[in-house]
């Protein structure tokens, strides 16, 4: 691993207020194709209470809970294949979540219902 993933690595990791009802976690760095990159998701509370999720990563137990505290995890998505890596890893954690995302991402759960398929 090269200086600058350290760095990344290094960076305090928690979930931080973006608007209202909006949170941001940055997740661990990850190499596609030789070249390092930063990892983000978004968290939303909608109306209803639950959360929507962009763009699982990764995150500490201690991380997951003040998520958990937020609110049910209701929708995990997936906006491009890049977006895929942890989305099996966090349906596990939250298995009533619905899964969306374009179908050629959503085609590779085919045991999972996923709305809309």
């Amino acid at each position: 691993m090269d200086i600058k993933a350290q760095d990344m690595i290094r960076e305090k990791k928690t979930v931080q207020a973006f608007a209202e009802n909006v949170s941001i976690t940055d997740g661990p760095p990850v190499r596609d194709m030789g070249v390092w990159f930063t990892t983000r998701m978004i968290v939303v509370k909608l109306t209803n209470g639950s959360l929507w999720v962009d763009s699982p990563a990764s995150v500490p137990p201690n991380m997951l809970e003040r998520i958990r505290a937020l609110g049910p995890v209701r929708y995990l998505v997936a906006a491009t294949p890049r977006h895929l890596w942890r989305l099996e890893e966090w349906h596990t954690l939250f298995p009533d979540a619905e899964l969306w995302g374009p179908p050629q991402i959503l085609n590779k759960f085919k045991l999972m219902i996923v709305p809309g398929r």
